[in-house]
Parts: C-alpha cells; structure tokens; sequence
C-alpha cells in the first residue's frame, strides 16, 4: 500500500468510529399477518442496567418509550429498569401486548462513550419475538448537538445520567428507526393521544 492510501486511510478510521452503525435487524416473516394489527400496546424495560446504575436504566426506558411513540405507531405506555434478570412475558398484564427490552452496555473512552444495544420485541400471547436489532456507536460525551435534550434529562434523572443522555438518545433514536410500524384504529390513535408523549 503506497504512504498516501495508508495517510487516507488512517484519516477514515476515526470517522468510521463516530455515529451509529444498526448493524442488524430481523422481523418475523408474518408479521403483518400476526403483529401489526395486535402487537401495539407496549412495555419498555432495560436490564441490566447500563454501568449499574439505576437513573441510567430508567433514562434508558423513558427515552425509548418516548422515541417509539413519537416516531412509531406503537403506544409505549409504562418503563422499567431492573438489576434482576426477568422473563419478558412475565412484564405482560391488562393493557400490553408486547415487550420492548433493551441490554444496554456503554464503555467510556476518553472524551467518547461507545454506547450498545441488544434489542427485542417480544409479544405477550406467547413470548414469541416479534423483532429484534443490534447497534452501537461511538460519540462525545458532551455533544452540543444534544445541549437541550441532555439538560432535559439531566433534570429528570439527575446528574449522573449527563454524559450518557447525548450518545443513548442517538443510539436510541436509530434503533427505533429501524422499528417495524403498527396498524392503528381510531379508538387506538385516541388513546396514543391522550398518552401525550
């Protein structure tokens, strides 16, 4: 490789570094058949808990629930996050067809947090998965990009969550993007209304 490729090269790495990369995501083969008309009332929980920390989980699953019901059809209606390990199905109860369940896991790196994700989609009828997707990224820990979103969570959750908020609303946002859509009915779209997320 002649010095200038390699020069080229290694000024690409750290570009390829930054950002969100979703490197996988699967739905099953019937959903619009099966889920799109009766998976649509969610809970989103995280475990385990990003670092151990329990304002970090509960950032992990307001955030999600707000980006599924602002960019999704879904109706995201309650969090959790638990140290425990749990059975996604035993989260199910009156109201909630489908678990969201986010295995967070970050890593500081300097003046950067690489920020993963394992996610699923499981129903609540029989503990089948609906969908799931893996991502991860890399991104500065104080990014102006994300000032008032991180302030916004700074003030829920406290200041431990102030350097995790910018880089999980990222990975966060792309993974619900890679989402699968619901079919709402009007007494469905009045009550993601009235959620007001």
């Amino acid at each position: 490789m002649k010095t200038g490729s390699r020069a080229a090269l290694a000024l690409a790495v750290p570009s390829l570094l930054l950002g969100c990369t979703i490197r996988e995501a699967r739905i099953r083969a019937d959903y619009d058949a099966v889920d799109k008309l009766k998976t649509k009332r969610l809970s989103v929980v995280t475990q385990p808990l990003p670092e151990g920390v329990q304002s970090l989980g509960d950032m992990w699953s307001v955030m999600a629930r707000r980006q599924v019901n602002l960019k999704r059809q879904f109706i995201a209606k309650d969090t959790a996050a638990v140290v425990e390990a749990f059975e996604p199905r035993s989260r199910c109860k009156s109201g909630i067809e489908g678990i969201l369940w986010l295995k967070p896991n970050v890593k500081r790196d300097g003046k950067y947090l690489f920020t993963e994700v394992n996610a699923t989609l499981f129903r609540c009828t029989d503990g089948a998965v609906v969908w799931e997707a893996e991502g991860a990224g890399r991104w500065p820990q104080k990014d102006d990009g994300v000032a008032q979103t991180t302030a916004a969570y700074v003030k829920e959750f406290g200041p431990d969550v102030e350097t995790y908020a910018g880089p999980s609303f990222h990975l966060i946002k792309a993974l619900v993007d890679q989402m699968p859509d619901p079919v709402l009915d009007e007494k469905d779209k009045d009550e993601k209304i009235e959620l007001g997320d």
